[in-house]
């Protein structure tokens, strides 16, 4: 076996970059910071008292939890930020827009 790689590999791996881009645009809004923070103690915050913490309107958590989810892919969890499969569509948390 050999451990030591001696090739230099001229693909370029952007994967690091891809992360703390993503990383830089979770904290780049001082109240997703303050989110963020409130979330690192581990216990479940509702979307009130998130907003409350960040001094933001209230639905702007969930705003947010769907716009993540859907930059990251993750259909479940937009699915589910958006309020479950079976929400009209007025009642969704992020409409496109021509529902404005």
């Amino acid at each position: 076996m050999n451990f030591l790689h001696t090739e230099y590999n001229s693909e370029p791996d952007d994967s690091l970059e891809k992360s703390m881009s993503l990383v830089a645009s979770a904290i780049s809004d001082p109240s997703r910071v303050s989110i963020l923070c409130a979330l690192m103690d581990g216990r479940a915050w509702t979307a009130t008292e998130l907003s409350a913490v960040a001094g933001i309107a209230s639905e702007l958590p969930l705003v947010e939890a769907a716009r993540a989810a859907a930059d990251g892919g993750d259909l479940a969890a937009y699915i589910s930020a958006q309020g479950g499969a079976n929400v009209p569509r007025d009642e969704q948390t992020v409409s496109d827009s021509t529902h404005v």
